[in-house]
């Protein structure tokens, strides 16, 4: 709780944040490492892994399709 515990208000955002744990009584629950857009937690284990494919304007006109 941030009143009697100042300091915890950057931890339980921050675990917030990441996790999605939700802390009863904390006033401001904002994102604080992540984009405001940002949707999901991620450092849970149901969030998706993988990602979106990153293109890079230097390599944008010769596709090269590694496969394992």
């Amino acid at each position: 709780m941030t009143p009697e515990w100042p300091t915890a208000d950057h931890q339980e955002r921050e675990i917030w944040d990441m996790f999605g744990v939700v802390f009863d009584g904390h006033p401001d629950h904002r994102r604080i490492l992540m984009p405001e857009d940002y949707e999901g937690h991620p450092q849970r284990r149901d969030f998706p892994v993988g990602g979106e494919p990153v293109h890079f304007t230097h390599n944008e006109s010769r596709q090269t399709r590694y496969t394992r």
